[in-house]
């Protein structure tokens, strides 16, 4: 496109941003930023290839700098987004919800101002724990007792040596939890130990589980440099692991959030003992599956690692007789394919045989063809041979006369 300056005293830095949108067909929006930089974006979410390049007059002065998408530069530049649907709303108890819309593993993160020193500090894991009964698909929470912890195989009498600094991030801290009875512990009773090992060192801490991960927050607002170790001993012999805690967050005390990624989750678990795939709500049945495959069944609850009950498919006339008819007329594997690729395979077959005795009759024809041609060409040579005497005889007949 082109824009042109009409008059300078009247047009604007409006009418270039006009031309711009009118070159794109009004796909983008072009505005001035708080520095006075032309800032274009994409009218649709999602990934986006916008690109733009003015040529100023020249000899005149007016430059407009480089035009990119290089996220990172300093000048705000993003790459295409697709948009999230997010709900806000109030539990009931003044604690403020964000909910993502749409249901599955997808996740958004929170990355709120805390320049008025009006937050806590937190650490936490880098991973998280699942459970046994959900066969590692799903994270354990403090009501989770240690027999139940995936891959850990903890023992009665193991400990875990609790360590690290209270919030000057001098003071050491200390503690030891020990697992009495690994079937009715829970992990409620670690986080209980963690927050008991700060509080003896004049730091009040917080220690609650998300998504697995366990989590240690310091109460008092503020910059904060708690940190925590913690070293499971398996004096059983187990392999249980709580994770590195070498990952940090604040929660702004105004709003109460934590700052960081939060992750969603699939529906997730079996269809009648059978393996399934969980997107969203949506659970459906693996390929090839002897009794499930394809079968898709929505989990609307809201609980974890539960038996959601169970599913009785009853099949109506109709859709047995549309089975039984499709069973019958599948093009590939229905009875009349096969049938007929059965009876093609007969019908090729006897032609197969027609061929070969066709073949063989046309081989005796022409073998009793080349007999019947030297048949009558020994009678003609005999002929020939008979009429020779004949003339021999007559000669020497009338010789002797």
């Amino acid at each position: 496109g082109n824009y042109t300056i009409s008059d300078i005293t009247t047009d604007t830095a409006q009418g270039l941003l006009s031309a711009v949108e009118d070159a794109f067909s009004n796909t983008v929006t072009a505005a001035l930023d708080t520095s006075g930089r032309i800032v274009v974006t994409d009218k649709y979410t999602g990934t986006s290839q916008v690109g733009l390049d003015i040529s100023e007059p020249s000899g005149k002065g007016l430059d407009f700098g480089t035009i990119d998408v290089t996220e990172g530069a300093g000048d705000g530049s993003l790459a295409g987004k697709y948009s999230m649907g997010i709900t806000a709303t109030d539990d009931g108890s003044n604690h403020l919800v964000l909910r993502n819309d749409d249901y599955g593993g997808t996740s958004f993160s929170l990355s709120q101002d805390t320049s008025d020193g009006n937050y806590d500090q937190a650490v936490f894991t880098a991973t998280g724990n699942t459970t046994v009964s959900s066969a590692g698909t799903v994270d354990v929470t403090a009501a989770t007792t240690w027999n139940n912890v995936y891959g850990a195989d903890a023992a009665d009498n193991d400990t875990i040596t609790i360590s690290g600094k209270a919030r000057d991030g001098v003071t050491d801290i200390s503690g030891t939890y020990t697992i009495s009875d690994i079937a009715t512990d829970t992990v409620n009773g670690l986080l209980s130990a963690i927050e008991s090992a700060y509080s003896a060192q004049g730091t009040t801490v917080d220690a609650f589980l998300r998504d697995g991960e366990i989590f240690v927050e310091d109460t008092t607002a503020g910059s904060s440099a708690i940190s925590l170790t913690l070293t499971c001993n398996n004096e059983g012999g187990g392999s249980l692991s709580l994770g590195t805690f070498d990952q940090s967050t604040e929660r702004d005390l105004d709003l109460g959030l934590i700052n960081g990624s939060v992750t969603g989750k699939d529906v997730a678990g079996t269809i009648n003992g059978e393996s399934a795939t969980g997107t969203g709500q949506l659970l459906t049945g693996d390929d090839g599956n002897a009794g499930t495959d394809g079968l898709a069944v929505t989990y609307t609850g809201t609980s974890d690692d539960v038996d959601a009950g169970t599913v009785t498919l009853t099949l109506g006339v109709a859709d047995l007789f549309d089975r039984a008819l499709y069973g019958i007329t599948d093009p590939y594997e229905g009875y009349l394919n096969t049938k007929q690729t059965s009876l093609k395979d007969s019908i090729d077959g006897f032609d197969e045989k027609i061929r070969g005795m066709e073949d063989r009759l046309n081989r005796k024809m022409e073998e009793m063809i080349n007999r019947f041609v030297a048949m009558e060409a020994a009678i003609s040579a005999m002929q020939n041979q008979s009429q020779w005497l004949t003339g021999q005889i007559s000669s020497a007949a009338a010789g002797w006369k």
